[in-house]
């Protein structure tokens, strides 16, 4: 009797063994889509993981830790020209959702993935109501405040044409915290500001970047009409202020910002606070951010330029330079010399290593970043950018 009650749990055993072992059919789901995304060994204490999914958005691993840099994937203007959908995204049940600012290619899928996971939407008041909005029980929706040094709470609205201008109630530059965040890793937010066209600087006359380079990707994308749907009902997006955020997590820091604000224009509002409150957060190892924007037309990648100089980060990767928004037919490629071209206007000793990004290559697979690399110059090269 003794033997086969034995044998009974032997067997128990075995089976409770095969059923948790890592790809086993009783594998947990969340580590499997976390392994699909962000590759296996994004649990590393010592890593930082992130995977390009469009425009700004980006889902990361801070040591194990998994949030959203931005929720939406492309949908409406084209279709399935990304891997990773929605629905990857909710399985891979983030902790946290940092919005940059409120427009749909940014924020459009926050509250749905918020409401499905309980995943915390970071960012303005605006930012939070506007994931309340998109979600089917606004109650399910949490959010976490940015908090000033004074304990007020991070609001924003319009900051740019076509809306009418907006000085948002939390001053331009103002640097606060969210009021929590993944254990281990250290948040910093800066108010800053949408892109926005300016006047040519006559003192250095740039050439319009971004000017198309071939058939718009809705050619070989089309859009169901549930896609069409969803871009029509998001149209009307509010900005919500712009928030540029700075992590850090051991010895690695990161910055990203999903719009670049013009922040070098003499007299005017917040520009020298913003570059202020910038300058505070750097230098920074790596910073990712926004390339396109409406300033662009008559002044290039300047606006680019003056982040960069502000944060000082030792590696630059830009973002928001896909091919998703027809009749805007620019994959990201058609960035590349104009973007070498300004960075070049920095002196060698303070410009930063470029990792170029460019669709549909860089959505494949996510970019490691070891922490403990990163005490010192940075001299190496990172693995899976792009090159010409």
């Amino acid at each position: 009797m003794r033997t086969r009650l034995l044998i009974v749990l032997s067997l128990v055993l075995c089976a409770t063994l095969v059923a948790v072992r890592p790809g086993g059919s009783g594998a947990n789901p969340v580590v499997a889509a976390r392994n699909k995304l962000l590759g296996v060994g994004w649990q590393d204490p010592g890593q930082v993981r992130i995977r390009w999914f469009g425009v700004t958005n980006f889902i990361a691993s801070f040591g194990g830790h998994v949030v959203l840099l931005d929720a939406w994937v492309i949908q409406g203007t084209i279709a399935n020209y990304v891997p990773t959908t929605v629905e990857d995204l909710i399985a891979a049940d983030p902790e946290y959702i940092y919005i940059g600012h409120g427009h749909f290619d940014h924020a459009a899928h926050a509250g749905v993935i918020a409401e499905a996971t309980g995943a915390k939407i970071v960012g303005t008041a605006e930012h939070c109501a506007g994931a309340k909005e998109d979600a089917t029980d606004p109650e399910k929706v949490r959010c976490v405040k940015i908090l000033d040094r004074y304990g007020n709470e991070f609001t924003g609205g319009n900051t740019q044409p076509p809306a009418p201008f907006y000085a948002p109630p939390m001053p331009f530059g103002t640097i606060g915290r969210p009021a929590e965040g993944p254990r281990g890793v250290s948040v910093t937010a800066v108010m800053g500001r949408h892109s926005a066209p300016r006047p040519p600087d006559p003192a250095a006359p740039r050439a319009p970047v971004g000017i198309p380079n071939g058939a718009p990707a809705i050619v070989q994308y089309p859009p169901s009409p549930t896609d069409f749907a969803h871009i029509a009902s998001s149209q009307g997006d509010d900005e919500g202020g712009s928030v540029v955020y700075r992590f850090v997590i051991g010895q690695f820091t990161l910055v990203w910002h999903d719009t670049v604000g013009p922040i070098s224009n003499p007299g005017e509002d917040g520009a020298d606070a913003i570059r202020t409150a910038l300058a505070s957060l750097g230098p920074v190892d790596l910073e990712i951010g926004a390339v396109q924007g409406f300033n662009q037309i008559t002044n290039g990648l300047k606006d680019v330029r003056n982040y960069v100089e502000a944060l000082r980060p030792k590696a630059f990767m830009p973002a928001h330079h896909d091919n998703w928004l027809p009749p805007n037919a620019t994959t990201g490629n058609a960035y590349y010399e104009p973007l070498v071209a300004e960075l070049e206007l920095i002196p060698f000793a303070r410009r930063p290593k470029l990792c170029f990004i460019a669709d549909r290559e860089n959505y494949m697979a996510p970019f490691v970043f070891r922490t403990g690399e990163w005490s010192g110059p940075f001299a190496g090269a990172i693995s899976g950018c792009w090159t010409p």
